[in-house]
C-alpha cells in the first residue's frame, strides 16, 4: 500500500536510499503542497483571519531553512 510522502509523491515512487535529486524533489513538493500553497489559498480565498495564519506559515519555512543552514540535527520533542 502507497503512503503519501508529499501532495504528488507516493514512497512507492523512490527506492531505498533516497538520492539527493529525490529528497530535493520531495521537499520542494511538501513546501509548495503543504505550506506555500496553502497560504496562497487562504489568501486567495479570503479566508476569514487568515492573516495570521499566513504569518505562521511563513515564519515556519524561514524556521525550517534557518535550522537546515545552521546544520540542527536535533528531535522534536512533543509535550501534552
Amino acid at each position: 500500500m502507497a503512503n503519501n510522502i508529499s501532495p504528488n509523491h507516493t514512497d512507492e515512487e523512490y527506492s531505498n536510499p533516497w538520492t539527493i535529486e529525490d529528497k530535493i524533489e520531495i521537499f520542494r513538493d511538501r513546501v509548495q503542497g503543504w505550506q506555500l500553497g496553502v497560504a496562497k489559498a487562504m489568501i486567495e480565498k479570503s479566508i476569514p483571519h487568515h492573516q495570521i495564519a499566513v504569518l505562521y506559515i511563513a515564519f515556519s519555512y524561514f524556521e525550517m531553512i534557518s535550522k537546515y543552514k545552521e546544520g540542527y540535527t536535533g528531535t522534536v520533542v512533543l509535550h501534552f
